[in-house]
């Protein structure tokens, strides 16, 4: 959750179906500053898993999340009118093990040597953002880190 720059709150949750066995757009709700209202839930557009966002210094949305449709960790950048969101820019920050096939014959061996997610995003002081995350690969968990100016 975090604090919007009309201080309205923002929150944000991975979707998964669980009859259908399938993960659904990243849901968001706006509430009030005292958090005593909620709009209904709304879809993101985005299809991953464990998002964490913080607010821009231009009242933009970072988010970072575990993409289902393409391996590694990704940071989108989208804006909130008012209850709407709008996607406009996103990027990989980490893909795992380089030279790893993207052949969709070896998707799976791919994802059983490399686990990873959950990641958490904060502002430093001089407004660099760190973006902390799990993962294991080869077998050797860690924590992992990238920094974006």
């Amino acid at each position: 959750m975090v604090i919007l720059p009309d201080q309205r709150l923002l929150s944000v949750a991975w979707a998964h179906e669980l009859v259908a066995g399938k993960d659904r757009p990243n849901q968001f709700v706006v509430g009030s500053a005292d958090a005593s209202t909620w709009n209904a839930p709304q879809s993101t557009g985005i299809l991953g898993q464990t998002m964490s966002c913080v607010v821009l210094d231009d009242g933009k949305i970072l988010s970072v999340y575990r993409r289902m449709d393409e391996p590694g960790l990704w940071a989108m950048v989208s804006t909130l009118y008012g209850e709407t969101w709008a996607n406009e820019e996103s990027q990989p920050l980490w893909r795992g093990l380089e030279g790893t096939s993207q052949d969709p014959d070896r998707i799976r061996e791919h994802f059983a040597t490399l686990k990873f997610g959950a990641p958490s995003v904060v502002r430093l002081p001089g407004g660099k953002i760190l973006v902390a995350f799990w993962c294991v690969i080869n077998g050797v968990s860690q924590i992992s880190t990238v920094t974006l100016d």
